[in-house]
């Protein structure tokens, strides 16, 4: 059988992008005059790309603000994308050792897609990604199962056999929708009850415990 494709989640998953993403917002909302969030609060508002990001941030009353804290927050966020961000411990490691197995490997982010394409080529670039793909207009977003079976046609596999890993509730229902092998991760995010509960076929602790499943 040829290597099995692993289709990694971006934020939370690979790379750690909490801090730089809260204070993007938090610039978004203050330049509005709207309160702001502690760091740990955006856990659970990211994941759904960030205009869902910005209706989870601005108080219910001013929604009508969407458009224009979506714009802040884009352009306080491409300038500041790499201050805190930084892979998790072990992913380095898995990654090499993927590429060592020949195992195809891509991205498949709700974050914009001109952001995700630049923050993997230079933080992650010196892997060989079969493909890096980010929310686009006009294309569905996760868990919407469309994306996640383009990702895997790009790697020449039929959806079945790729692992999809992910930290949140919305990358385990893409792996469910798109019948993909979910493999839930706790170093992000989300927790691992939440995890299993959203249809984790696994759920790992450790980027290197990944290698025992894809051998499955």
């Amino acid at each position: 059988m040829s290597p099995r494709p692993i289709i990694f989640d971006l934020d939370g998953t690979l790379l750690n992008t909490l801090t730089d993403i809260a204070n993007a917002a938090n610039f978004a909302m203050a330049q509005l005059g709207q309160p702001t969030h502690p760091v740990a609060d955006f856990r659970r508002m990211v994941g759904d790309g960030a205009d869902v990001l910005m209706q989870r941030a601005l108080p219910d009353d001013q929604q009508a603000l969407c458009a224009e804290a979506l714009e802040l927050f884009k352009q306080h966020y491409m300038q500041h994308l790499y201050d805190n961000t930084e892979p998790y411990d072990g992913i380095v490691e898995l990654l090499g050792e993927l590429a060592r197995r020949e195992h195809p490997i891509a991205v498949l982010t709700n974050k914009p897609h001109t952001a995700a394409v630049q923050m993997v080529e230079r933080v992650l670039g010196q892997f060989p990604w079969t493909f890096v793909a980010g929310h686009r207009d006009g294309i569905a977003k996760k868990p919407d199962a469309a994306p996640a079976i383009d990702v895997a046609t790009r790697c020449g596999a039929t959806p079945e056999v790729c692992c999809f890993v992910g930290d949140s509730n919305t990358d385990m229902r893409t792996a469910v929708n798109a019948k993909m092998i979910g493999v839930g991760v706790t170093w992000g995010f989300r927790d691992r009850e939440e995890l299993l509960a959203e249809g984790a076929t696994h759920v790992i602790d450790h980027p290197s415990q990944l290698l025992a499943i894809i051998g499955e």
